[in-house]
């Protein structure tokens, strides 16, 4: 295996495989599980195997001892990294620029606090590390091939966390750690959901519930989940998929109701957002068979305890929440101009063009210069679009530069007539690169 130094950027990149940001549909991170199944409350003790590292914060590297000079904990959205040094004052603050040793371990929050064997676990998890004699690039669910055994642990414990494992690695080399962290305030997301359309070969995942938002109107309570990471109920479209629940406040009482006789008194809908499937209930009962319940119990404070399960002939479907649900109808900030950088440049017009199913728009910055986006007219649905779904055609423009598939950049844009004469239009591009507008727009 190639070796190369694990500089803060590469162990960052480690972490990003918990990114937490909205989904693309187009690029699943997290492995199917086969079936939902509840937690046990206890979590299983120390096993039979050799956690050699009793002290905190020491480890021991092929039988000799060693001590990490340096402890800390970082969270990635709802993901915890603990992470250990050989030299002194390493932190969450400047560990990108730091050049020694480390050795990270980080989980999923559905694992926190279980154990964890890098041969099995399907859930995401990572571990790294650049200690001489003890290299790993990575090891995660998608990639086992640098371990030939190994359990760990990520828990919570007196106000702090710590990470204890022990790793046999593929070339027999072997390494237990013992890291801890006192006095870090991590908040465990237990909330989770698991989306299985048969049809999908990007769902079967359990995943964290990361948002949920809740909305009430004539005696209706009204209720959107989703494991994307997002504040406002308007990204739910750029989730993987998100389960919707409505019925009738006096019923949020925590009785149980039958998913196969529902009235239409109710709503369930669960949607993929990548393939466009669904199943909505009660209106497609007869269609899909559905087995399975739901509860809703309100508190007088706005919190929610929400349980429900449902399997049919198009996949199978829970969720376990319980938490504070954010306002459906908060708006999304909308800081507008286009970012280059750290600078913000003001716009001062914007025209759209349609010719032969392209649609070309021109944003005009306050110094004239113009910026213009060339896309499938198709794709102007507000709908985050990625230039691979549009190779020969998306092409962004400005200040002398160009951004498209065919000479390697990436990009998201999202784009879309939000009146006759009113556009909204976002871009992304990750090397620096941003746009944003919302305004009156001349239709050329």
């Amino acid at each position: 295996m190639r070796k190369i130094a694990l500089t803060g950027a590469v162990l960052l990149a480690a972490f990003s495989l918990f990114s937490c940001q909205p989904e693309n549909p187009q690029n699943p991170g997290e492995k199917p599980v086969e079936k939902p199944e509840e937690k046990p409350e206890e979590k299983p003790q120390r096993p039979d195997y050799p956690f050699i590292a009793e002290k905190d914060n020491s480890f021991v590297l092929n039988n000799i001892d060693g001590e990490f000079k340096s402890a800390f904990a970082l969270t990635n959205g709802d993901n915890l990294i603990v992470v250990g040094s050989t030299e002194e004052g390493v932190n969450e603050e400047n560990f990108m620029d730091h050049t020694g040793s480390l050795v990270s371990f980080g989980v999923s929050p559905l694992l926190v606090g279980d154990l964890i064997d890098v041969t099995t676990e399907e859930m995401l998890f990572t571990v790294a590390s650049n200690m001489e004699g003890a290299y790993i690039e990575g090891i995660t669910p998608d990639n086992r091939d640098e371990a030939l055994a190994g359990l760990f642990r990520v828990g919570c414990d007196d106000g702090g966390v710590f990470a204890e494992g022990s790793i046999v690695l593929s070339s027999n080399d072997t390494l237990s750690v013992r890291l801890v962290v006192p006095d870090y305030e991590y908040q465990v997301n237990n909330n989770s959901i698991f989306v299985d359309f048969a049809s999908s070969e990007y769902d079967g995942k359990e995943k964290p519930l990361r948002a949920a938002f809740f909305a009430s109107e004539a005696g209706m309570n009204y209720f959107f989940f989703t494991s994307g990471d997002i504040e406002y109920s308007e990204d739910l479209e750029i989730c993987n998929n998100y389960i919707f629940l409505a019925l009738p406040q006096r019923e949020c009482d925590g009785s149980s109701h039958d998913l196969a006789t529902l009235t239409q008194d109710y709503i369930f809908l669960v949607t993929d957002n990548a393939s466009g499937d669904f199943v909505g209930l009660p209106d497609n009962a007869e269609e899909v068979n559905p087995e399975g319940s739901f509860s809703v119990l309100c508190s007088e404070d706005g919190s929610c305890t929400v349980l429900l399960r449902l399997n049919c002939s198009k996949g199978s479907f829970w969720l376990t929440y319980s938490g504070l649900p954010s306002d459906f109808y908060a708006e999304k900030p909308f800081p507008q101009g286009i970012f280059v950088g750290k600078e913000t440049r003001e716009i001062a017009s914007a025209s759209l063009l349609v010719q032969d199913e392209i649609a070309t728009i021109t944003l005009v910055d306050s110094e004239g210069r113009p910026l213009e986006i060339r896309m499938p007219q198709e794709h102007l649905d507000g709908k985050a679009h990625g230039f691979s779904q549009g190779k020969e055609i998306y092409n962004v423009s400005y200040d002398g530069a160009e951004y498209n598939y065919g000479n390697g950049s990436s990009g998201t844009i999202t784009a879309s007539l939000i009146s006759e004469t009113q556009l909204k239009v976002e871009f992304t591009n990750y090397k620096g690169l941003k746009v944003a507008y919302k305004g009156p727009v001349s239709i050329l």
